[in-house]
C-alpha cells in the first residue's frame, strides 16, 4: 500500500520547514557571537576607567591577568605607545579575543592610568 503523494508532499514539506528553521536559528546564533566576540574587548576597555585599582580592574575582567609585566613586551601597534608614556611601572594583560590583547598601566600605588588594547 502506497501513501497518497499529498501526505508525502505535507509531510517532507515539514520536515524541510523544520530544517531551515533550525538552520536559520543557528546562522543567527553564530552572527551574535562573533559580534560579541569581535565587540567585547572594546566593551571591557570602556568598563574599566583611569584611577581604578588593580582589585577593581580584576573584578571588572572576572579573572587575573594572564601576565603582569614591568613593561610592555610584544606591543607594537594599537595602544601600545601611550602607554609606556603613561609613566606606568606595572602592566596587567589579558588575552581576551583571537590574538586580542586588552592592559592597563599602573602606577606605583596601583591605579590605573592607561587602558588599551593591541593585536599580535
Amino acid at each position: 500500500m502506497t501513501l497518497p503523494a499529498t501526505i508525502i508532499e505535507k509531510t517532507s514539506l515539514v520536515l524541510f520547514n523544520g530544517v531551515k528553521a533550525i538552520l536559520k536559528a543557528f546562522g543567527i546564533l553564530v552572527v551574535c557571537a562573533l559580534i560579541y566576540s569581535v565587540s567585547y574587548p572594546y566593551i571591557l576597555k570602556s568598563r574599566v576607567n583611569v584611577g581604578m585599582t588593580e582589585d577593581e580592574v580584576v573584578g571588572i575582567v572576572g579573572e587575573q591577568p594572564r601576565w603582569k609585566q614591568d613593561e610592555l613586551h610584544y606591543c607594537e601597534d594599537g595602544d601600545c605607545e601611550a602607554a609606556t608614556k603613561s609613566g606606568a611601572v606595572k602592566f596587567l594583560i589579558w588575552k581576551v579575543g583571537i590574538d586580542i590583547y586588552f592592559f592597563v598601566s599602573l602606577d606605583q600605588q596601583s591605579k590605573v592610568v592607561f587602558r588599551g588594547l593591541y593585536q599580535t
